[in-house]
Parts: structure tokens; sequence; C-alpha cells
């Protein structure tokens, strides 16, 4: 982990409320990143937002020495964030926690992700390129639907939902993944997404216990670093339940282990 300055490449607005910034390291080079790992940012100019702001890295580029993640403005802090304008300087660390990981063995990869939870499983693309994906995306309606280009590029298949019907299928994201689970039949399953949708994908793999489900926690965090057990999680190991921590033992568990 490194703590540095970086320099703001673009805040570019994907939609209402939802925002991709794009950084460049002060030090001249991108740390090795993992994919699912992610970044605290501090708000800049902002006494009352002292604590940096989690953000999962949506994508990393060694060559140009660029990390951008994507972040929806829920407060006071993503919004002074939403504001921050293109070679301000930001003060920022990296890359924090564990990632996903795909086996050698593990060739038919889906991904299953609601609304902002699809930031994280973006840069899965980039560190696995031999594999093949399958892309279920959930939103709320059709003004909240973002990137579909970028993960119908990379996928072998895109599996699109809203749950107003107003744009892709109907429904909920688990609903669709139920519907289309057994034709797809992956090795392994990425997900990121609001804790009711795990909660009915846990369900829904009731079914499937031989696929392997690997999920990221969101969760509030404080000190980014394991420090301060604010964001800590409820796991079940060998039968018992341990407190985690998202943060540092985080923030990818796998589904069937986290008490949600």
């Amino acid at each position: 982990m490194v703590e540095e300055s970086f320099t703001v490449m673009d805040n570019i607005k994907l939609c209402e409320g939802v925002y991709k910034m794009t950084l460049m390291p002060s030090s001249g080079y991108a740390q090795s990143i993992k994919c699912g790992q992610f970044m605290a940012v501090e708000v800049p100019c902002r006494q009352d937002s002292l604590l940096k702001r989690p953000f999962a890295i949506y994508n990393y580029d060694e060559e140009k020495r660029q990390i951008s993640f994507c972040y929806k403005v829920v407060g006071k802090g993503t919004e002074h964030l939403s504001r921050v304008e293109k070679g301000q300087a930001l003060r920022g660390a990296y890359p924090l926690g564990n990632g996903f990981k795909i086996d050698e063995g593990q060739k038919r990869v889906i991904l299953v992700g609601g609304g902002v939870g699809i930031f994280p499983l973006y840069s899965v693309f980039k560190a696995y390129p031999d594999k093949v994906f399958y892309s279920v995306m959930g939103f709320k309606e059709r003004c909240d639907v973002i990137l579909t280009k970028e993960f119908e590029e990379r996928s072998s298949e895109l599996i699109l939902c809203t749950e107003d019907g107003s744009m892709g299928e109907a429904g909920f994201v688990t609903e669709a993944l139920r519907r289309n689970i057994e034709r797809i039949m992956p090795d392994l399953m990425l997900c990121c997404g609001p804790r009711p949708m795990l909660k009915a994908l846990k369900d829904v793999m009731r079914n499937y216990p031989h696929i392997p489900v690997q999920v990221s926690i969101e969760e509030r965090m404080a000190c980014g670093i394991g420090a301060c057990l604010v964001c800590a999680c409820a796991v079940r190991k060998n039968g018992k339940v341990v407190n985690k921590r998202v943060c540092r033992d985080g923030p990818v568990f796998s589904l069937y282990e986290v008490e949600l």
C-alpha cells in the first residue's frame, strides 16, 4: 500500500449522480493492482470530511500510469468530489484489500452486478483476458443504466435488466440470473451489489453449491487499513461466526461464508 498525491486526469459524469474519475500517481508509476482491490481518496479542502473515502478500482493502465474509479454522489464528500476538476491534486492510498481470483481451470466466469456494484467487476476483464465472461447487470430504471457498452464489448453475453422493465429484461438481477444460470453453467461467479441482492443471490445459489461464488462486500470504512474495526462483517469459518475486516481481510469473500 502506498499513500501519495494524484493528478486528476478527468472527472466524467456517467449518469445523474454517478461519475468516473481518472487519476495519475505523482510517483510516476502505478503500483501493482489486483482486480477487485480498492483505493481510499481524500476529499480535498473540506475540514468536515477528514476521512478518506473508499472506492473500488474500476480500471488501471500501467502504460498510461492511470487509475480510474467510479462513484455515486450520496453525501457531502462525494458531492464535493463531483466538483473536482481536471488538473487538481488529490491525496489517496492504494491498492487496498484483497481481490478477485480466478483459477486456471475456471474458464467460464459469470459476473453479477447490481447498480454501482458493477464497478469492481470491470477490472476483472483486464486481469484475466483469456477467460470467457458472461455479465448479468441490474439497475432500478433506464436512467440508472451505465457502462453497458464497456461490459458488452468484453463479454460473450450481456444480460441487462431493470426493476421497472424500462430497459432490458424486467425484474431483479437475481431473477435474470436464475433464468439463465443453467444455460450458462459457469465455473465461477463473481458479484457485487447491495446486501438485499446478495441475500437473494444466496437463495439462488442453494441449488448450485458446486459453483464457487466470490463477492465484493460494500461497507462503510474509516481507516481503510484494518485498525479501526468499523467495517467488520460476520463470516462463518469452520462452523463458527467470526468478525472479519472488510478493508483488510476483504473486500472479497466467499458468498457461502458471509453472514448476510
